[in-house]
C-alpha cells in the first residue's frame, strides 16, 4: 500500500491546479453572488475543464480518457473543489457520476452519442437519480419505464438533478419492473430534446448559490430501445457504481474547501492584531488551526485510502467511501466554523469568502447519501465482517 505520488504526478496536478486558478476560480465569488449569471459561467467552466482534461481523466484512454486511477485523480479533485466548489459540483455529474455507467455498461453507439462530447466539454449530463420520497433510498423509486412497441415510455419527475435546468442529457433510473426491489429498476439516457423531457428551473440553495440544481420532469416521454443503458433490471447496480464515484468526489470537494478555509484562516491570523498582538499568538486561535491542519490530513489520507481500495477492487471499497465520506464532509464543517469564529465579525458579512465557504460545506453532509445514511452502512459493513467476534 503506496499512497506516494511521484514527482512527475504532482507536477501535473499542480499545473492544473494553476490553471483553475487562473481560468477558473476568478469566477467563484460571481457564482455565488449573482446565481443567475451561473447558467452562462458553468458552462464555459466544463468546457474549460474539458480542454483541461479533467473530464476524462479516471476514463478509458479509448474513448478519449486519460486512464488515471482514483488515487491519483484525488489531488486534481481537492484542488478543483477547493478553488471552485460550485463549478467542481457541476462537473462531477456533468461527465463523471452521469456518463460512468455509459462509458462502462453503455453501447458503443452511446459513448459516441453523449461519452465522448461529455468528456470534451462539449455536452452537458445531469444524474437524475433522487425523487420526492426517495432520496439516500433510490429503491423507492417512482418513475416509471414502460415498454411501448420497440421503445420505451418514461413517466414522473426527478429532482435534485445537478446539471438539470441545462443540460444536455440525462441518466435517469426508472421502475422497470416495479415490484423487483434492486432487481427491477434501470437506466435510461435520455436526451434532453426527447418528447415530454421538461429541464425545471433552477432550485435556490443556501450554499453552492451558483449551482444549477433543478427537477426533470419526463411526461409521458417516449425513448427508442437504444435508450437502455446496460441490461434491463440492472439499473440500480450501474446507479451505485456511479453513486461511489460521486461519494468519493463529495470527499474531495469537502478536503478541498476545507483546505482553502484553512489558507485564508492562517493568512488572517498571521496579520490581524487584537490585544496588542497578533492573533496567532493567543492560544485559541493556534488550537483551532492546528485542529484544522489535523482534520485534512486524517481526511485526506482516509480519502486516499478509499480511492486506493477502489482502484484495486477491495472488498473494503464501499465502506472505506462511506468511512471517508462521513469524516471529511464532517470536517469541513467543522473547518468553516473554526475559520468563522478566526475571522469574527468580519467573516460574517455577507460576500467574504468565509461567509461562502460556511454556506457551501455543509452541502457535503447530505449530498450522495447523508451522513446518516453512510453511518447505517458502515455498521452494516462492520458487523457483516466482525459481527462474528462476539
Amino acid at each position: 500500500m503506496n499512497f506516494e505520488f511521484t514527482t512527475e504526478q504532482i507536477a501535473a496536478a499542480k499545473s492544473f491546479a494553476d490553471a483553475v486558478r487562473d481560468r477558473i476560480a476568478c469566477d467563484a465569488e460571481r457564482q455565488d453572488a449573482d446565481p443567475g449569471a451561473s447558467d452562462q459561467i458553468t458552462r464555459a467552466h466544463l468546457k474549460t475543464l474539458g480542454e483541461l482534461g479533467w473530464h476524462g481523466l479516471t476514463h478509458d484512454p479509448a474513448i478519449g480518457g486519460a486512464g488515471m486511477t482514483h488515487l491519483e485523480w484525488t489531488l486534481y479533485s481537492e484542488a478543483l473543489g477547493g478553488l471552485a466548489p460550485t463549478s467542481f459540483l457541476s462537473a462531477t455529474s456533468a461527465a463523471g457520476a452521469t456518463v460512468r455507467p455509459i462509458a462502462k455498461f453503455g453501447t458503443a453507439a452511446q459513448i459516441d452519442k453523449f461519452v465522448r462530447p461529455a468528456l470534451r466539454g462539449e455536452s452537458i449530463g445531469a444524474f437524475a437519480v433522487t425523487e420526492a420520497d426517495s432520496g439516500s433510498d433510490p429503491l423507492a423509486v417512482k418513475l416509471s419505464a414502460t415498454r411501448d412497441g420497440d421503445g420505451w415510455v418514461l413517466d414522473g419527475e426527478k429532482v435534485w438533478a445537478t446539471n438539470g435546468p441545462i443540460c444536455d442529457f440525462a441518466l435517469v433510473l426508472a421502475a422497470t419492473k416495479p415490484e423487483g426491489g434492486p432487481n427491477g429498476l434501470s437506466l435510461f439516457v435520455v436526451p434532453a430534446d426527447a418528447p415530454g423531457f421538461e429541464r425545471g428551473a433552477r432550485v435556490a440553495t443556501m450554499g453552492y448559490r451558483g449551482a444549477l440544481v433543478g427537477p426533470i420532469r419526463l411526461n409521458r416521454c417516449r425513448v427508442g430501445a437504444d435508450a437502455l443503458v446496460g441490461p434491463e433490471n440492472a439499473g440500480f447496480g450501474m446507479a451505485m457504481h456511479a453513486m461511489q464515484f460521486g461519494r468519493l468526489s463529495a470527499c474531495c470537494g469537502a478536503i478541498g474547501l476545507g483546505e482553502t478555509a484553512m489558507a485564508l484562516s492562517l493568512g488572517h491570523a498571521l496579520t490581524r492584531r487584537a490585544a496588542g498582538t497578533k492573533i496567532i499568538k493567543h492560544q485559541e486561535v493556534a488550537f483551532k488551526l492546528s485542529q484544522m491542519k489535523m482534520l485534512t490530513d486524517t481526511g485526506r489520507l482516509l480519502t486516499q485510502y478509499a480511492a486506493w481500495c477502489m482502484d484495486t477492487g477491495s472488498a473494503e471499497a464501499s465502506a472505506m467511501v462511506s468511512a471517508a465520506k462521513i469524516h471529511t464532509t464532517e470536517a469541513a464543517t467543522k473547518i468553516a466554523n473554526f475559520a468563522m469564529q478566526i475571522f469574527a465579525g468580519v467573516g460574517y458579512t455577507a460576500g467574504h469568502p468565509i461567509e461562502r465557504l460556511y454556506r457551501d460545506a455543509k452541502l457535503g453532509e447530505l449530498l450522495f447519501g447523508t451522513t446518516e445514511v453512510h453511518r447505517v452502512m458502515l455498521a452494516q459493513d462492520t458487523i457483516a465482517r466482525f459481527g462474528d467476534l462476539g
